[in-house]
């Protein structure tokens, strides 16, 4: 099965996103840091909290590139085996 560029670009960012901002969010509640783009985030002032936001997006990114994926599956690919 070939992976469209959407799936591939969905599946990138939400690990870039799920990694930022759930690293930056154990970041900060261990060390009292942040990194990333939620740490450039809550730099400008948003609250401590974004970095957790900014992980479940991520996640939502790849919930939404595994839709898209069985979605591009045939309907009788499992029939077929």
């Amino acid at each position: 099965m070939k992976i469209k560029d959407s799936e591939r670009l969905w599946w990138t960012v939400g690990a870039i996103l799920t990694i930022q901002g759930f690293g930056s969010g154990i970041t900060e509640m261990l060390w009292g840091h942040s990194f990333g783009v939620a740490g450039l985030v809550i730099h400008y002032g948003a609250p401590i909290w974004t970095s957790w936001v900014v992980g479940a997006l991520g996640v939502a990114g790849i919930g939404w590139a595994i839709r898209l994926g069985r979605l591009a599956q045939p309907k009788n690919a499992a029939a077929s085996r």
